[in-house]
């Protein structure tokens, strides 16, 4: 599917972008979500098992949490995160 069928699938909650792809097609991203599309800055962008587990401390620490049953990561690599041809 192409990027843009991908956004229109998310529907209407909030969403973290991370990563190549997050960079790659934020103005496409920004457009379609606008304020609804979140973004990491900087080396937060690549997160690995370790900075998630931190952030997740981190949000702990402070009271936050999400449901379990709420996070869905979307992973998309090679072709799928590839503009559809025209």
């Amino acid at each position: 599917a192409s990027p843009e069928t991908e956004i229109e699938r998310l529907g209407g909650e909030e969403v973290l972008f991370v990563g190549t792809g997050a960079l790659r097609y934020r103005p496409l991203v920004e457009d379609r979500l606008g304020p609804r599309a979140r973004f990491l800055e900087g080396r937060r962008n690549f997160p690995d098992a370790g900075r998630v587990a931190a952030r997740g401390a981190e949000r702990l620490r402070i009271g936050a949490s999400d449901p379990i049953d709420d996070l869905v990561p979307l992973y998309l690599r090679g072709a799928e995160a590839r503009p559809a041809a025209r």
